[in-house]
């Protein structure tokens, strides 16, 4: 029946029942529903996707294949595809096997909207023997259990993970058109959304919770990471106020390590290639004032130009999720080192939270520099020390 309608009025009707469910969301599940609203819904009447697939921009499906689910099976597709974009599934898959990476997960994502009390429909990828593993343990584990329904772990409801068939013959439709980087800035808007949920009264559910704990949460050790950068600051002091908790175990009291409440910068890039990492260079801020090292830390952020130039003290953890982080553009280091030479006030240590790929003054500032690098990060320059972030670390920002 529905072939003989056209597919303008199949993608009309698609479209009115997809944005019904996407309003439905407010009510029962918030946090997807903010998550929702920035993602285009795009119903298509195209041979090269069956089901539905996103590239982080828009949600595409097939209109027919929309108007023929239930009610809860249409939700169902909806939140399976913003969790794919939440937890980063697309910049996690690295060099595996995309066949076996889009069933891993599909699982994981099936599971945790299993986890939150949901139906999923029969045919989609489940294993209820790896609830709770990550999808890239799944990935490891698949070989064993693969090809249980005929079709390599992959149900009725799959989708095409934004990569549409093109071994098919028309007809084609424009509008199934994607769009690349599109998944870069999903972890800052899955932290926003959470603030927004919590600003409004709501409570997130327990996966969104862990997801933005992963996301918030330091990897560095800064306690001891900052008592051999600051040992090297001209401005480092003893505190007897501030004792050493590695001596107190042994009933030592011992003055501690900090160093000066005005002279620690931490420079953040915002610049285009780290807006996936922006989370996670804002959990090790957090790391650096709660360390115990600092009482206040001047915090810069630059992209090719300053953004932000503003003191937080160790009472303001709380708030740096908050940080407006303007930036996107191209990296350039030389800005945000001639703003501090021009300060008058010269730091006693920088630590720069980047992917170091921009330029750099030839030669160091009159301090102590840590380059906090992202796993595929290089340093631009040979002047400075180098830490680098775990790459399991930027793969749980993205879970």
């Amino acid at each position: 029946m529905s072939g003989a309608i056209r597919p303008a009025e199949l993608k009309r009707r698609a479209l009115a029942l997809w944005e019904g469910d996407r309003a439905a969301l407010l009510l029962s599940q918030p946090l997807l529903a903010h998550l929702a609203m920035q993602l285009d819904l795009v119903p298509v009447v195209d041979s090269r996707l069956s089901t539905a697939a996103t590239d982080g921009r828009s949600v595409f499906a097939s209109a027919p294949f929309l108007l023929g689910l239930s009610p809860a099976d249409r939700l169902f597709v909806l939140t399976h595809e913003i969790w794919h974009c939440a937890l980063g599934h697309f910049p996690r898959q690295g060099g595996r096997e995309p066949r076996r990476w889009n069933i891993a997960i599909d699982h994981e994502a099936n599971a945790l909207i299993r986890s939150e009390g949901s139906a999923v429909p029969a045919g989609a990828v489940y294993f209820p023997e790896w609830d709770g593993r990550s999808a890239e343990e799944v990935y490891e584990r698949i070989p064993a259990a693969q090809d249980r329904d005929g079709s390599g772990g992959r149900g009725l409801l799959a989708d095409l993970h934004g990569r549409p068939d093109q071994a098919v013959s028309g007809p084609f439709d424009p509008d199934l058109a994607f769009a690349a980087g599109g998944f870069e800035s999903w972890p800052v808007r899955v932290l926003a959304a959470a603030r927004q949920v919590e600003r409004n009264g709501g409570k997130l559910p327990a996966s969104a919770a862990l997801l933005i704990h992963r996301l918030t949460r330091p990897v560095l050790n800064w306690r001891d990471l900052l008592a051999r950068f600051v040992a090297r600051s001209r401005r480092a002091e003893r505190r007897w106020d501030r004792p050493d908790r590695r001596f107190i175990a042994r009933g030592l009291y011992m003055p501690g390590r900090i160093v000066s409440t005005r002279r620690l910068v931490v420079a953040i890039d915002v610049s285009g290639s780290t807006l996936s990492c922006l989370p996670r260079f804002l959990a090790e801020l957090s790391g650096v004032l709660a360390s115990g090292s600092v009482e206040t830390v001047r915090v810069l952020t630059f992209d090719a130009a300053l953004h932000l130039d503003r003191v937080l003290s160790c009472r303001d953890i709380g708030g740096v999720a908050g940080l407006r982080l303007q930036g996107g553009g191209g990296t350039d280091f030389r800005p945000m080192f001639t703003h501090l030479q021009d300060g008058g006030d010269a730091p006693d240590g920088i630590i720069i939270l980047t992917d170091g790929f921009g330029r750099a003054p030839p030669g160091p500032p009159p301090c102590p520099v840590l380059w906090v690098l992202t796993a595929d990060g290089r340093q631009p320059v040979d002047w400075g020390e180098r830490v680098r972030l775990p790459r399991d670390a930027q793969d749980q920002a993205s879970r």
